[in-house]
């Protein structure tokens, strides 16, 4: 393409010369890319006009979920792309017309035409010449996201560190009208934080229903917010073109799935799934993150609640561990104790087994002057996995804690760590291993 051509489009679509990150993910960044593809540049064609690699056009698109048509190379129809140069000349064509294009028989045709590729629809219309076909992309149904009600601000040199400050009111009534009081400073008036973590979405073990609940309960009680801490999406996808379709298709599906309670995720960290999704494909909850302005970490990260004049800190790390005795499984939690300062919880998952235990830590006020004995959870996060036909049925290993568990913070700044069975109301931990009273 001649550099004056380039020009031209460039000044046309008016790209700009340098691509922030997450731009193509932005309304405008996509209005761009849509353009290029309507110019029927292809990939090679698009690489020049940005001045990319052909790698980071392809990697961009994915992200972004457009499909680059391939280009017409001739009517060889054993050329692998042949269903891609029907699709791209099929705009209310005759069969007639097809046949003579592609040098294809009747019964090709029509096999093709069953299956038109992802995003496109087959529409036809009976006339006097013939049956005439008309393919017609499909637009994909737009994932509403409701307001945040809290910000966030990031280390100052993008290490792994985030700050949340979440409004003092925010919406009560449900909780009162509940009479949530469980004898604790400040009554009702609490904010629960949920993990979600080893969700093993698009695997044969995963728990729709389990998940389902969580969603649901996050997203209709305003004192719910949760985060995630890997292992979001399983990475069973090839690198082929049908794997990357599949891949994407996952990807919307499980966007969908979390749609409801986008506002209320406060933080993300990648798991094992996302780093080997991110060397295949892309990392798929990195791109939720930044389409939905949510902070995103690859590593351990600490995390500061700030509410009603607290503050409220989390030390989360994804982990791992082939530990299968209960005792073993929190000594990989408690490995990072000695190394890091003192938080309110110390979050772990990739075990799928939830395991907690409440310390005493000593901890310096230097306002006061005191040495203050404060209380340290540390817990395993739950996993969405079942146990049935997984490999530790198999192998005989001991039934996981497959509940659910919430960090609770109230407003007079306490805090408690809560555990539910499946199928039970939650129960207060007591710090032995067992649970003193139900709430909700």
């Amino acid at each position: 393409m001649k550099k004056s051509e380039i020009a031209i489009i460039k000044k046309e679509l008016k790209i700009p010369k340098d691509w922030p990150d997450g731009f193509y993910l932005k309304p405008e960044g996509k209005k761009i890319l849509k353009a290029l593809v309507d110019k029927n540049l292809g990939a090679s064609g698009i690489a020049e006009v940005l001045g990319k690699s052909i790698d980071f056009v392809r990697h961009i698109y994915s992200y972004a979920r457009i499909k680059i048509p391939r280009q017409a190379v001739g009517g060889n129809h054993n050329k692998p792309d042949i269903k891609d140069q029907i699709f791209d000349f099929l705009r209310g064509k005759t069969i007639k017309e097809i046949i003579a294009k592609f040098n294809l028989s009747e019964k090709a045709v029509d096999k093709f035409l069953a299956e038109p590729p992802q995003g496109f629809k087959i529409y036809r219309d009976i006339s006097p010449q013939g049956d005439r076909l008309f393919c017609l992309p499909t637009e994909q149904k737009n994932v509403i996201v409701k307001p945040k009600i809290w910000a966030y601000l990031g280390e100052v040199n993008n290490g792994p560190a985030v700050d949340v400050f979440i409004p003092d009111d925010i919406g009560w009534e449900g909780q009162k009208n509940n009479k949530e009081k469980l004898g604790q400073k400040g009554g009702g008036e609490k904010i629960r934080l949920v993990p979600l973590s080893d969700i093993w979405f698009n695997h044969e073990l995963h728990d729709s229903l389990g998940f389902n609940e969580r969603i649901d309960w996050i997203a209709r009680n305003p004192h719910v917010f949760c985060f995630l801490n890997g292992d979001a999406i399983y990475p069973s996808f090839k690198t082929t073109e049908e794997g990357y379709d599949k891949f994407c298709e996952v990807l919307d599906s499980f966007t969908a799935k979390l749609s409801p309670i986008a506002h209320k995720i406060l933080w993300a960290q990648g798991g094992c799934f996302e780093d080997r999704l991110e060397k295949t494909h892309f990392d798929p909850v990195k791109s939720i993150c930044q389409a939905w302005d949510i902070p995103y970490f690859t590593s351990a990260l600490s995390a500061g609640i700030h509410w009603a004049g607290n503050l409220f800190t989390f030390y989360c790390v994804h982990g791992r561990s082939q530990a299968q005795k209960k005792g073993t499984k929190l000594n990989a939690v408690l490995r990072v104790v000695g190394e890091i300062e003192f938080f309110n919880y110390i979050v772990m998952s990739h075990i799928r087994d939830t395991i907690s235990s409440k310390y005493t830590r000593v901890r310096e006020d230097r306002v006061n002057f005191d040495l203050a004995e404060l209380k340290q959870f540390a817990f395993i996060c739950p996993s969405f996995v079942k146990y049935d036909g997984s490999r530790e049925s198999k192998w005989g290993y001991q039934l996981p804690f497959r509940g659910q568990v919430n960090c609770t913070l109230y407003k007079s700044g306490d805090y408690h760590f809560y555990s539910s069975s499946p199928t039970a109301n939650l129960t207060l931990h007591n710090g032995n291993g067992g649970g003193t009273k139900n709430g909700k």
